[in-house]
């Protein structure tokens, strides 16, 4: 037997085709009502084949005169069951109630919903803050609720949390952004609108439809104001902006005339970038467009934002792009330096050379073109000055390379001050980028780093070559 209205079935089963009352809760569904005209129940085998489909445990009474319990299973219906219920003998006066309830299971994410028309009434009667209430603790375990319509599996309607015949799943991680707000009932209610936001329905559960939108705005109003709290059907909210605003407004009037706000807190928050600057702006161009007991806006207001907040990244490009000119020009310099070092170092490289040199030409001039003596052109006096110069140079070598080496720690450090001064104004990645990862830096060093061994390599040869030389035209050797 294929299920459909199940009061309707419930009904014809016991009472010959007479409605029972159906009351369908968040918990369970109640099925109840009296049997005006009792009928032989068919064998238990084609009963359970309709009570299997109710896919959460049951239990079903009768009564006799509303007080005195007469039959009573749970789950399934045996044999016996049907038989003493087929055997009554009643009384003209006598009153036979029928009564099935079906628990719903706390546990999982769906909760079946029996009766659509009962549900709604439920829902109905129910404000969003008591729905919040209700599903809460379950949209925190599961991540969300989905009702599931049994007799009416076309009804649609998909939010992130509250939904109807939609059991997708979704992150269970509720992201209410704390740190941008101040909802004193965070911790119980973590939610932000975008939570609640309708994206898709079919005509059904109207009410259930309007209780979302109440949610929706009511949490994008906590998102986006300074400090907001719940108390009873109430929010109480306080804006910081160019200009300051208090006051309260019941939950129940926060309707699609407040979608404003559900439309902003999904431009800031659906993208994890620029939040905080995000909202600071929206708060800034919200509180010229509010007064003290009216807090409803008109769609201007987000192009009013959307235009603040594109002015706010051109001037912050146009920021940034000195920034970014900044470093690059203080890197030339950096680099300006490295090379201005190794200049220097080839520089007194010529200078000994140079020294050497004019010394070895003197030599050479005074003892051949003046005295005409080819022999023995070093003597003791000119081989012990050439080996003070030689000591000269060593020392002069010594203090260049602790010079250059010197100017290379110092560059190294200047470099690393540029990078971190910036970090309050850059992202460290976006600083790495721009210096690409340090790549050209480094080439600089290691090319400082071999020039500066070539040339102390030089330097000593240069050194140890014009020592043998000496020493063999020298005459005191």
């Amino acid at each position: 037997m294929k299920m459909n209205n199940i009061s309707e079935i419930v009904g014809f089963i016991f009472s010959n085709g007479d409605n029972l009352v159906c009351d369908d809760r968040y918990e369970k569904t109640i099925i109840s009502g009296i049997v005006k005209k009792k009928t032989s129940l068919r064998n238990e085998g084609k009963l359970n084949n309709f009570f299997n489909d109710i896919s959460d445990e049951w239990s079903l009474t009768i009564t006799l005169n509303e007080d005195e319990n007469l039959l009573t299973c749970s789950n399934s219906i045996d044999h016996s069951f049907v038989s003493e219920y087929n055997g009554l003998q009643l009384l003209p006066d006598d009153k036979l109630s029928i009564k099935l309830e079906i628990y719903k299971n706390t546990r999982k994410a769906n909760r079946n919903v029996y009766c659509e028309k009962a549900f709604n009434e439920w829902v109905q009667s129910r404000s969003a803050i008591e729905l919040l209430k209700t599903t809460s603790s379950d949209i925190k375990r599961n991540g969300f609720v989905n009702f599931n319509i049994i007799e009416n599996k076309q009804a649609y309607l998909y939010s992130k949390r509250i939904r109807v015949n939609d059991s997708t799943s979704v992150n269970k991680n509720l992201k209410a952004y704390p740190e941008y707000s101040n909802f004193d009932q965070n911790n119980e209610y973590p939610y932000i609108g975008s939570d609640f936001r309708v994206s898709e329905k079919k005509v059904s559960c109207p009410f259930l439809q309007s209780r979302l939108t109440n949610l929706s705005n009511l949490f994008s109003i906590t998102s986006l104001f300074d400090v907001t709290y719940l108390q009873g059907e109430n929010l109480f909210y306080q804006l910081k902006g160019y200009k300051f605003f208090q006051g309260k407004i019941p939950a129940k009037d926060l309707t699609e005339k407040y979608d404003i706000y559900s439309k902003i807190n999904n431009w800031i928050f659906d993208d994890s970038a620029n939040i905080a600057d995000k909202l600071g702006i929206s708060k800034n161009i919200i509180s010229l467009h509010i007064t003290a007991n009216n807090i409803i806006l008109n769609d201007s207001v987000f192009s009013s934002i959307l235009s603040g907040h594109k002015i706010y990244l051109k001037e912050n490009v146009s920021q940034y792009l000195k920034v970014r000119s900044k470093i690059n020009d203080e890197l030339a310099d950096i680099l300006k330096e490295i090379r201005s070092s190794l200049q220097e170092l080839r520089t007194n490289y010529q200078k000994s050379n140079f020294l050497y040199i004019s010394f070895f030409m003197s030599v050479y001039v005074i003892r051949t073109l003046i005295k005409k003596d080819f022999e023995q052109i070093f003597t003791k006096d000119t081989t012990v000055l050439f080996f003070a110069f030689i000591g000269i140079s060593v020392i002069y070598l010594i203090y260049t390379i602790w010079s250059v080496i010197t100017m290379r720690d110092r560059i190294k450090k200047h470099y690393q001050n540029v990078k971190s001064k910036n970090l309050d104004i850059m992202e460290k990645s976006d600083i790495e980028r721009i210096l690409k990862n340090d790549s050209e830096f480094d080439d600089e060093i290691s090319y400082f780093n071999t020039r500066i061994s070539v040339y102390v390599i030089l330097w000593i040869l240069t050194m140890v070559v014009l020592t043998f030389a000496v020493l063999y035209l020298s005459e005191a050797i």
